[in-house]
């Protein structure tokens, strides 16, 4: 039960069944109308602005994840990119120092970034499991 007071007057209670529903029920909204002619109004506006807010959080997150795929997409293929350019310097790199006959340094250059990739591919599958 709920009691109202409505300025100096005597208290009036008006039961209160327990629902998981947003706005009570037709008759609870006769029955504070009694109390009060504008309680039922006030109560369903109040009904309406929390479900246009909660609809409006929802917007905001859905913006947000969209925004997070478009940046995680961009990051991956920056990063396939610059992988890339490192990959062709690094093997021009040892071809020059073939060129200039520094075997061991050409060799070990090529090898070091073999080892870097097979590394890096090695990580990128386990993170993905």
């Amino acid at each position: 039960m709920s009691s109202i007071n409505s300025g100096g007057k005597a208290k009036k209670s008006v039961p209160i069944s327990p629902s998981q529903n947003l706005l009570p029920t037709s008759t609870e909204l006769e029955r504070f109308n009694k109390i009060n002619p504008t309680f039922a109004e006030r109560v369903v506006t109040m009904a309406e602005k929390q479900a246009e807010h909660r609809q409006y959080i929802e917007r905001q997150d859905a913006l947000r994840h969209d925004q997070a795929l478009k940046l995680s997409g961009r990051d991956s293929l920056l990063g396939l990119l610059f992988g890339m350019l490192i990959v062709v310097l690094a093997l021009g790199l040892a071809a020059y120092m073939i060129s200039q006959h520094q075997l061991t340094g050409g060799v070990f250059t090529i090898f070091g970034v073999i080892a870097t990739i097979a590394t890096a591919f090695v990580i990128g599958h386990r993170a993905k499991k």
